[in-house]
């Protein structure tokens, strides 16, 4: 198999505190919406939520409420496969079980 070279990033290129793109504006929209929704204990522990400027705030903003999302999350269903029909046993077949053929329809003649 071929490995794919690329270059690697720089150290430079972290910014820490660079504000949020359009995506990360939503998000953090999106789980202040979900934190209100909080009871109002499991709010006290959250931190105030942040402006969309301060990156870093906002990014361990939206740790803390997926943290308590995943706490608060029921235990996962177990996913039960479908039941295999079983397999007659071979032995004589019986001629009320036998599948009868289907009548063949006669094909319409167009009108002339």
């Amino acid at each position: 198999m071929a490995s794919i070279k690329r270059h690697p990033i720089p150290a430079s290129s972290y910014e820490p505190d660079r504000p949020l793109n359009d995506l990360g504006r939503d998000q953090l929209a999106h789980f202040k919406h979900v934190a209100e929704r909080f009871p109002e204990k499991v709010r006290a522990k959250l931190p105030a939520p942040p402006s969309p400027e301060d990156g870093m705030a906002s990014s361990q903003f939206i740790a803390a409420v997926t943290e308590i999302l995943m706490e608060r999350k029921g235990k996962q269903p177990k996913l039960v496969g479908k039941r295999s029909r079983k397999v007659a046993d071979s032995g004589l077949a019986l001629a009320a079980g036998a599948a009868t053929p289907k009548a063949k329809s006669k094909a319409r003649r167009p009108k002339p």
